[in-house]
């Protein structure tokens, strides 16, 4: 993936299931396609971190290679997923050190299995009245409750030294992005819904 970029979106409504990507490699080649980004994120938890992977897109299938391990998987056409790009309007947004969130999540899974996102602050709480607090860098507002269980699983695929850049609004699904040089890896999550204040 020398000299190339790649950008990734989750998207779904209910469990963030599918996802859409395009990889441009050079300057002629440039290819789409849509995934079921649950299983292509198990196989690659079986990768050694660090270890450099190849991915090939050939015959209707995506195949990712260590050397050692060969994952496949079929792809999807444009036809089944061409909407799949979220239209919303973010008027907050986080910027946080990588290993701060992860621990962050970690402090707030104990607690909940949702976090709030609200003007510059993490939030997660439950029914017995436990809550955990954590504010980040911010500018603009929000109100945006989210799956920690998502959002770790998102966040997994980022250094700890990464810089994450977390745009979300009132209600809406938030846009997570981080920028590694040639590579941007882009991830959209759903908001969890239902009742009680934010």
């Amino acid at each position: 993936m020398s000299g190339g970029e790649l950008f990734s979106e989750k998207i779904d409504t209910s469990n963030v299931a599918f996802g859409k990507a395009r990889m441009k490699i050079g300057d002629d080649i440039d290819v789409e396609f849509s995934i079921d980004v649950q299983k292509l994120a198990k196989a690659l938890k079986k990768i050694k971190k660090g270890t450099e992977i190849d991915i090939k897109i050939e015959k209707g299938r995506v195949t990712v290679t260590d050397g050692k391990k060969r994952f496949g998987m079929p792809i999807f056409t444009d036809v089944k997923f061409k909407d799949i790009n979220p239209k919303f309007t973010l008027t907050g947004k986080y910027v946080v050190n990588a290993e701060d969130f992860k621990n962050m999540l970690a402090f707030a899974k104990d607690i909940s299995d949702e976090v709030i996102f609200k003007d510059g602050k993490a939030i997660a709480k439950n029914d017995v009245g436990e809550i955990y607090e954590e504010e980040f860098e911010f500018e603009g507002e929000c109100a945006s409750k989210y799956s920690t269980v998502w959002l770790k699983e998102i966040c997994s695929a980022f250094d700890k030294n990464d810089t994450i850049v977390i745009e979300t609004g009132k209600h809406t699904p938030c846009r997570i992005t981080v920028v590694d040089g040639d590579i941007e890896l882009e991830a959209f999550l759903a908001p969890r819904v239902g009742d009680g204040d934010l």
